[in-house]
């Protein structure tokens, strides 16, 4: 009889792991999504193949969070990016007080999003509030950020870059900070500008970490719940996101079976997004 390989024996409780709490639920989440399973009527649970993906795709609300994952997701990431890649070129200096400030960087990370949506949501609140008492003072006036519209939508991307910025900094501090010095050396013989350095220089050599970062957040902001449900009022409809409708459908109004599909979508989606990433980046895929 052929012996198991040692390898397989060693990532055996890995592929459990994963089996369990990745695979084994989102087989499950197939299977509830070809039912009509309503907990409101359970008297009514039947089979009903791809019925719910019918109606799913007819569905205007469901088309309505798709756009909205969407656009958080293209306004927020090239955000992030830039504002994360400024922090990260800031925090590589070298000065008295560097570690304070690369922890103080840090900290909107180290807090759970729902705290944080929590206290811009009291600095926003309407009436007296610290930042609607400053867009007074500069003739603004104030403004009901959870009415929904742009008011809400500038919000919630407010909050999340705030919070996720830092995140991207870090990623990219470590990719500078591990950089090899020739280079530079070299680049600093030949007369280069630091714009020069920095374009023909840092960033060929940070496209592997810059994928990284990029892949970690796209796949994060595809799942944003947190503003969106503080900020306005239970996620309203004109607001939501794909994973605050899954939310709704399956625990709020308990239709599990549509709640399914949807997740299922969500699911695939996501799966399709990492591997156009992955394959566009693969010469960095280790």
């Amino acid at each position: 009889m052929k012996k198991i390989p040692v390898y397989w024996l060693l990532c055996l409780p890995c592929l459990l792991f994963l089996f369990f709490m990745l695979f084994y639920p989102f087989i499950y989440d197939i299977y509830f999504s070809t039912f009509y399973y309503s907990l409101t009527r359970p008297e009514k649970i039947r089979f009903i193949g791809i019925g719910n993906y019918i109606t799913l795709f007819n569905d205007p609300h469901f088309w309505v969070a798709a756009r909205n994952t969407v656009l958080y997701v293209v306004t927020c990431l090239p955000l992030e990016f830039l504002l994360g890649l400024g922090i990260a070129l800031l925090l590589t200096k070298d000065f008295k007080g560097i570690s304070l400030f690369r922890l103080l960087f840090i900290l909107p990370v180290l807090l759970p999003p729902i705290a944080i949506t929590i206290m811009w949501r009291l600095m926003m609140f309407p009436g007296i509030s610290i930042i609607n008492y400053l867009l007074e003072l500069i003739g603004i006036g104030r403004i009901n950020w959870f009415a929904g519209g742009f008011p809400s939508y500038f919000a919630i991307i407010l909050i999340d870059v705030w919070q996720w910025s830092p995140f991207i900094a870090l990623i990219l501090l470590a990719g500078l900070l591990g950089l090899p010095v020739e280079p530079y050396e070299a680049a600093r013989v030949d007369g280069a500008t630091p714009t020069q350095v920095f374009f023909y220089i840092s960033l060929p050599l940070l496209k592997p970490v810059i994928f990284v970062a990029l892949i970690l957040r796209t796949l994060d902001l595809i799942k944003l719940f947190d503003p969106i449900y503080a900020i306005v009022t239970g996620g309203g409809c004109a607001m939501e996101t794909l994973s605050v409708y899954i939310y709704k459908r399956g625990f709020k109004i308990l239709d599990i079976g549509y709640g399914s599909a949807v997740s299922v979508i969500f699911w695939i989606s996501a799966f399709v997004i990492a591997n156009i990433l992955v394959r566009r980046f693969k010469e960095y895929v280790v």
